[in-house]
């Protein structure tokens, strides 16, 4: 039976963006005197695992190769830095649920004349045959979104390390840019920790470029994630850059409070950057026409007709701590505008707009720019920090046959898992990705003891496991304990038993303390008192709980599938799979059980507030 998706699933495939990093890069060059720092940027490879395309995954191969077998993302800007900060990312379309595999490889360019500043520099290389390689790093996407702040390292083969972040797209950066002039006044440089350069100076001015970084949305103290760099301005004290023009995603993740950081840089000739100062701002504060913060200016060119200018005046100061003034940063001259705006926008050598902006977005209809209340993500709740807490329903009544029998659902077989432990297996580790702490409560239902039945029960010796190997032994101790099978196929004390800790955490928390629990129920028939589960399932819609029934064996489930029709009417917040539909498949297993979740788990959220 073909069952029409639900319109909730619209929150599975989501759009995120990689963002790469590496440090600690070996310097190229032979003799202690000749080296210099990499020129160094990266290329993202990535394979499904359900398609038979093949990823090269040594070294080795690539080199030999001499390009990249399987689907190439993107690559990033070569950055001259033993520790490069590449402000390109590579967009990524991503299902939850799914397993998505990617390779990072980190390469020397052996080119001359390459650009190696600007946030859209290219490599004019035909072939990648002609960079070496510092190493490559796999990394898998739900492991990457399951950190905290969304960070991964791995080392790599010839030294250095690559940290792989991934940023959800929120839907409120669409169709937003933001275009603005900087530019710099009275830069003092340091020079040898005895001269101060200013400009009168008898030596060479200095090369300077900026970079803008936005702080990471989940840390409010944390580290600042650099979105832009620009190219060098060279030999002044006074520098102003070509305008830039950025998605208000890039910059801001859609968030115009967002604090964001910018920091003038000395370029030195072997590509080393010292800090000249920096200053923090928000893009609001840009944006206002009216503000106090340290200053507004005019710049008139020209005559009466000629377009003015505002600048904000940024004090440049050496570092956070230290309130040495080091010049100011002038940041101005363009507006917010919605993508689809025609413009034609031309520079003056001073960088003055002689076209004009057709629509101007007012500040006041700003605040939906930011995560919208009705379509905020699954990936925005699991990055503040939502705890996802997993329970587990097996079935062990007498129709699953009897265990020392290979006919038998649960026989334990040393090469192979059975349909239950494959369903753990695959659901368990779709779901791990998103949990922190994995502690797992892991129950039965319809087995005798003593001579009584019990429809809800204990496995293992303690009452949580770790992990998913966790649940496996814990499921695996039932069996080899002799149990006596029974039943009816009775799913309420299971359901219950998932309530009460569900109303726990609905209770009290905040928006601090998120919390969310998943309870997957594994049995082989239809059930007994599905009248009874519904109602159950009614009374228990408000709280957070998210139910998943798989069924596995050869039963005819048609009253699951009537049940699961019924409930997707009354919106209760349970699924149901068919396990042979998907056994050669276990990532399409873990994917289309988890298909609901995020809709759940948002729609409570919004309810609650959060």
């Amino acid at each position: 039976m073909n069952l029409p998706p639900r319109e909730a699933s619209r929150d599975l495939t989501t759009s995120l963006r990689i963002r790469l990093f590496a440090a600690n890069l070996p310097k190229q060059g032979r003799g202690l005197l000749n080296k210099q720092n990499p020129s160094a940027y990266a290329v993202v490879t990535s394979i499904s695992t359900s398609d038979g395309y093949k990823v090269p995954s040594t070294d080795a191969s690539f080199q030999r190769q001499g390009s990249f077998e399987g689907y190439r993302w993107g690559d990033t800007e070569i950055v001259n830095s033993r520790n490069p900060q590449w402000t390109r990312t590579i967009p990524l379309e991503y299902e939850y649920g799914s397993e998505s595999y990617f390779y990072v490889h980190v390469l020397q360019s052996n080119c001359d004349g390459q650009a190696v500043h600007g946030h859209g520099s290219t490599k004019s290389l035909d072939s990648d045959a002609f960079s070496t390689s510092f190493g490559t790093a796999l990394f898998e996407v739900s492991d990457v979104l399951g950190t905290r702040n969304t960070t991964k390292v791995k080392r790599l083969r010839s030294g250095g390390c690559v940290f792989c972040k991934i940023e959800p797209v929120q839907q409120g950066e669409a169709g937003m840019r933001v275009c603005l002039q900087v530019e710099a006044r009275g830069l003092v440089i340091s020079h040898g920790n005895r001269r101060a350069w200013t400009s009168n100076s008898f030596y060479r001015k200095p090369d300077a470029l900026f970079e803008i970084a936005k702080q990471h949305a989940s840390n409010s103290e944390g580290a600042y994630v650099t979105v832009y760099r620009s190219t060098p301005a060279v030999n002044t004290l006074d520098p102003v850059w070509d305008a830039i023009d950025l998605d208000c995603g890039t910059l801001c993740n859609g968030n115009i409070d967002q604090h964001l950081r910018f920091s003038v840089l000395l370029q030195k000739q072997k590509g080393n950057r010292e800090l000249i100062g920096l200053a923090e701002t928000t893009l609001r504060h840009l944006l206002q026409q009216n503000s106090s913060y340290i200053g507004d200016t005019e710049c008139a060119n020209g005559g009466d007709n000629d377009p003015v200018e505002k600048y904000k005046e940024l004090i440049l100061q050496r570092n956070s701590s230290k309130l040495k003034q080091v010049g100011c940063l002038r940041i101005g001259g363009y507006e917010l505008i919605p993508e689809s705006t025609n413009r034609s926008l031309s520079l003056r050598e001073v960088g003055s707009v002689e076209g004009t902006v057709l629509e101007i977005v007012d500040l006041a209809e700003l605040s939906p720019i930011g995560i919208p209340s009705s379509a905020t993500g699954f990936q925005h709740y699991i990055e503040r920090d939502c705890e996802i807490k997993f329970c587990v329903a097996i079935d062990f009544t007498s129709s699953n046959g009897d265990p020392r029998f290979e006919s038998s659902l649960h026989y334990q077989s040393p090469q192979t898992f059975n349909d239950y432990e494959e369903t753990i297996s695959s659901i368990g580790r779709s779901l791990s990705a998103y949990i922190r702490t994995e502690e797992f409560a892991v129950w039965g239902f319809g087995a005798k003891f003593d001579g009584k039945i019990s429809h809800l029960f204990q496995c293992g010796p303690d009452p949580t496991v770790k992990g998913v190997d966790g649940i496996l032994e814990a499921y695996k101790s039932v069996i080899q304990g002799g149990l006596t099978m029974s039943g009816p196929t009775v799913f309420c004390k299971a359901l219950q038993a998932a309530a009460v800790r569900a109303k726990r955490d609905h209770e009290i928390m905040t928006p601090q303390t998120l919390s969310y629990t998943v309870l997957l129920v594994i049995t082989d028939g239809n059930g007994d008192s599905l009248d009874e589960t519904r109602r159950k399932l009614l009374v228990y819609n408000q709280l957070p709980l998210s139910v998943i029934f798989v069924g596995v064996g050869r039963s005819d489930f048609g009253q699951m599938y009537s049940f699961l029709q019924e409930s997707t009417r009354e919106s209760m917040n349970c699924s149901f799979v068919e396990f042979r539909k998907h056994q050669y498949n276990p990532a399409a297993l873990g994917r289309v059980a988890l298909c609901q979740l995020p809709d759940d788990l948002c729609a409570y959220m919004r309810r609650r507030g959060f």
